[in-house]
């Protein structure tokens, strides 16, 4: 008798479902389409003391920026306000590195960073949109102002406030289309004769600086402003996937090593991959990934059921250079692609590679 009951069971979820067996319906985002209602009215003769909502929503706070770093996985993003759901302010951090991922493309940035500079009481020297480049006078640590900029550099400095400060702004495409990365540096060095500094004078100006721009941009509910002059901001975005003349698939970061090795290594784990083995020196990821996990749209508990995970595949990826950069872009200057090492023990289908190369890009970032 139990099992007829759980044969009914079944065979009823699979009657009421359409196309692939789902046991549960996702309701997780059903929330975004709600709307208003209007407050329930009574006759004047009721006393409506004890008719009160069931679930208040509180007033929302103004969205602030969100830290976060390439390892361990960064947290979920948080939206700007009134921008919609794909745009987002976040700080990444890598070693000493850090910098700013917006969800908006560089040349809706673009002005807004030199208004937050503006408000500030910051004049540019240098103001570059076609290589996403801004310059800023001298600011004199000493100076009277509780603007974020001055206070950050005062902290920053500590005690020795007679040095002076210039900072530079890089803005770039980011990982992913649509997005931008901003980058930051300041200098004490009057002597200096490079348009980048490698490293900032100022330790901890950096995080300083980008954390209070972040806000700034997270906080910004003005119409987004888009510069002409800023639309064609040197480079492309840093991932792309491409294909070799024999049609293998690779997939090519624009970064230095330490951060494509790093972004490669977040993706995987966010995409929920099973990194058995990893060798840095030699640029290797030792994976077993099925079928399953490479789906657009996953099998529900019980589909897994009855389908299995799939054949498990030991695949190895190899990260190895790409192109020797030049110029004076330093984003640019280094590119890593990466690729699945051919001898693998059984064949793979036809586009297993390029479909779990696309589930880590689409993870990256």
């Amino acid at each position: 008798g139990r099992w007829v009951m759980v044969g009914l069971l079944v065979c009823a979820v699979a009657a009421c479902s359409s196309g692939r067996l789902v046991f549960f319906k996702q309701r997780e985002n059903q929330y975004r389409l709600a709307g208003t209602a209007p407050p329930l009215k009574l006759p004047a003769d009721l006393n409506g003391v004890r008719v009160q909502p069931l679930l208040v929503v509180p007033e929302l706070q103004r969205q602030t920026v969100t830290a976060s770093v390439l390892d361990p996985i960064d947290p979920k993003p948080q939206s700007l306000n009134a921008t919609g759901d794909d745009q987002y302010v976040k700080i990444q951090k890598l070693g000493e590195r850090h910098w700013l991922v917006v969800g908006v493309s560089p040349a809706v940035v673009w002005p807004r960073i030199k208004l937050f500079l503006a408000n500030n009481r910051v004049a540019l020297v240098a103001d570059e949109p076609d290589a996403g480049r801004l310059e800023t006078e001298w600011l004199a640590l000493s100076d009277i102002g509780e603007d974020p900029i001055r206070k950050s550099l005062r902290k920053a400095a500590g005690d020795d406030l007679t040095r002076p400060a210039k900072l530079y702004v890089r803005v770039e495409p980011a990982l992913r289309d649509g997005s931008a990365e901003i980058h930051v540096r300041e200098s004490s060095d009057v002597l200096a004769q490079s348009d980048w500094p490698d490293k900032s004078s100022l330790g901890q100006a950096e995080e300083l600086l980008l954390n209070n721009l972040g806000e700034f941009l997270a906080g910004d509910a003005s119409d987004p402003a888009v510069s002409m002059r800023a639309r064609h901001i040197a480079g492309t975005t840093k991932s792309e996937l491409v294909k070799s003349e024999q049609g293998d698939p690779s997939l090519v970061l624009r970064l230095d090593f330490d951060r494509a090795w790093a972004t490669v290594g977040q993706a995987m784990a966010k995409a929920e991959l099973n990194v058995t083995d990893l060798n840095r020196s030699t640029g290797l990821f030792y994976v077993q990934v099925s079928e399953a996990e490479l789906e657009v749209e996953k099998p529900g508990m019980v589909g897994r059921w009855f389908s299995g995970t799939g054949t498990v595949h030991k695949i190895t990826l190899r990260m190895q250079p790409k192109i020797a950069g030049t110029g004076s872009n330093r984003a640019n200057a280094e590119s890593y692609a990466l690729s699945l090492v051919p001898e693998q023990s059984a064949p793979l289908p036809t586009d297993f590679a390029e479909r779990l190369l696309t589930l880590i890009q689409n993870n990256a970032g």
